[in-house]
């Protein structure tokens, strides 16, 4: 490595000290960089000058974090017209693979693209996933049969996927690593926004438009996107021709991944509902989906000249310990939005709009101390306090949800749904921010896309763990229910699948209440189980290497700039 820089150093006629190894391969924004062999297929800002103004990294954030609106508000509002579209179709039984289809893709695709990205540049690949996007989008609207929509929706995933791993990636690149807590944080909120307005508008669409139109609101919302992302996102081209960055791709690798972790994720959402968790089918996918992966990480470790993913990452402690942290206390924040609306339905006979408006407290909170939190970071460059006092108080938060019952008072429950907020807004940028401070620059890109992957695999696992869960207890408490009331069986086994049913005209005090305390009682051990699991990550936070984010100095012009390993900081 050191003869390739010299070699080109004198190519260059560019005289400059020896860099340290954290700095070889640092994509930097402040001034131009020559081109080294490690860093071909990587990314810089062109005819930019040393220092992005903030206006200038604000209008570029916003057109970036209109994408990823676009890719939420869609995950958000299809779930609220799945009724409506089922029954258009006459598919009711299978109408659920539309979103486990979108969910398949989505999870599956995102560790890819942070490798992808290194081989064919941040704002190529980022136009290309919104391309994919929007054609998912217009084939999903024009669908006339069930089969089309879950197809479409597969597609749809695979853009989604892409949409939140590079904006990271593009925002983490264009600003200091001191300023990302302020400027990732604006995806935050985001994100909160785009989960309460997707069900809204998913009703209000539905009701008075078509269903359709929940899948054509995409088109315009991309359009402006890509205009300034085309406009504003200036990165120069990666060297090679497009067959030199097709050899780059570990073909073998992600053909490994993909095989394996989709099976693993058909197993989670067949199991328990289609099939029993024990039926030959379910275990088998597990069983060759962990295999399979097994197979892939020998790959990456042994044979892959460029791995998707690189297994040295696992040997940083700091890495390893707050992608757990993250993966496990976001069982707690899919607990909230999941299944607190559920808990509403139940207890107050609340619609589907509703249920999403009792979640405000929760995304209020959750979007002012994500901003908040992200400002502190950027102002005192300590990030570990807020990750581990985020993750107590999420623990805290689940500790309390697991206390409510039918005759809280509204008051308590909006206070439980705040501090669960908090502490989910004070954790998730600061994780992030440290993970991806805790590695060498050329491997921002991969690191990001584990913890994107991190993030939504855990609410694809979470959810089907969680479900099961829930219906095991359900279904003990509203059998004990009919052995002491034979006569409300019907009721009870309809209920089951509907909690509506408790407040149908037909069902007496008595059903209701019986109803009513079954499925309180059961949100109450889900609860526990996720304060458990949301502990576990808090305590893996104990274990992180304390370090403090430096202002990057202001580079010579004769010198390249040097960028701090922060992972070896105290």
């Amino acid at each position: 490595m050191n003869t390739q820089l010299q070699d080109m150093n004198t190519t260059n006629n560019i005289t400059k000290p020896t860099p340290k190894p954290a700095s070889n391969n640092s994509v930097q924004i402040e001034i131009p960089q020559p081109n080294t062999e490690d860093r071909k297929g990587v990314d810089s800002l062109e005819n930019e000058p040393p220092e992005l103004s903030n206006r200038r990294k604000y209008i570029i954030v916003a057109g970036l974090c209109m994408s990823l609106f676009l890719s939420v508000l869609d995950r958000t509002i299809v779930s609220t017209v799945l009724p409506t579209i089922g029954n258009k179709f006459n598919a009711l039984s299978s109408i659920s693979w539309v979103l486990v289809s979108n969910l398949l893709t989505s999870t599956a695709f995102q560790p890819l693209y942070g490798k992808l990205s290194d081989i064919f540049g941040r704002k190529q690949s980022l136009l290309f996933t919104i391309i994919v996007f929007g054609v998912g989008s217009i084939i999903s609207g024009c669908a006339n049969n069930i089969t089309t929509l879950i197809i479409s929706r597969g597609i749809t995933g695979i853009g989604a996927a892409g949409i939140s791993v590079l904006i990271q990636i593009i925002i983490s690149e264009i600003v200091t690593v001191r300023e990302r807590g302020k400027f990732a944080s604006l995806t935050s909120a985001t994100f909160g926004v785009a989960s309460l307005a997707g069900p809204l508008l998913g009703g209000i669409i539905a009701d008075r438009l078509s269903w359709r139109w929940c899948f054509f609101i995409n088109l315009p919302i991309g359009a402006i996107a890509t205009v300034v992302i085309i406009t504003l996102v200036k990165v120069k081209p990666t060297k090679g021709s497009m067959k030199e960055k097709v050899k780059k791709i570990d073909f073998l690798g992600m053909l490994l991944f993909l095989i394996g972790l989709t099976l693993i994720l058909l197993a989670l959402n067949l199991g328990g509902v289609s099939f029993p968790w024990k039926s030959p089918l379910v275990v088998s996918f597990f069983i060759v989906g962990f295999i399979i992966l097994c197979i892939f990480v020998l790959v990456e470790m042994k044979f892959a000249v460029q791995p998707i993913i690189p297994m040295y990452l696992f040997r940083n402690r700091n890495v390893v310990c707050l992608i757990l942290a993250l993966f496990l206390s976001s069982f707690g924040m899919y607990g909230v939005t999941y299944y607190m609306p559920l808990y509403y339905t139940v207890v107050h006979n609340g619609t589907a709009e509703m249920s999403g408006v009792f979640l405000v407290p929760y995304i209020i909170t959750y979007v002012i101390f994500s901003i908040g939190s992200g400002n502190l970071i950027s102002r005192t460059g300590h990030t570990v306090r807020f990750f581990q006092v985020g993750t107590f108080i999420a623990v805290v938060g689940q500790v309390l949800a697991s206390t409510l019952s039918a005759t809280t008072p509204r008051a308590l429950q909006i206070l439980y749904l705040a501090i669960s907020g908090v502490g989910t807004g004070c954790y998730t940028q600061s994780i992030m921010v440290s993970i991806q401070a805790s590695v060498e620059p050329k491997d921002l890109a991969v690191v990001t896309s584990l913890i994107m992957f991190a993030f939504f695999s855990s609410g694809a696992i979470s959810v089907s763990i969680i479900s099961t869960i829930l219906k095991a207890n359900l279904n003990a408490r509203l059998a004990e229910f009919a052995s002491q009331y034979p006569e409300y069986t019907d009721i009870i086994e309809a209920s089951k699948n509907n909690a509506k049913v408790a407040y149908d005209a037909s069902t007496t005090y008595t059903a209701r209440n019986g109803i009513i305390d079954a499925y309180v009682k059961s949100l109450q051990r889900v609860f526990i189980v996720t304060a458990v699991i949301v502990a576990v990550a808090f305590i893996s936070t104990l274990f992180v290497k304390n370090f403090v984010l430096e202002k990057k100095p202001k580079p010579q012009p004769t010198e390249k700039p040097e960028t701090v390993n922060l992972s070896t900081q105290k």
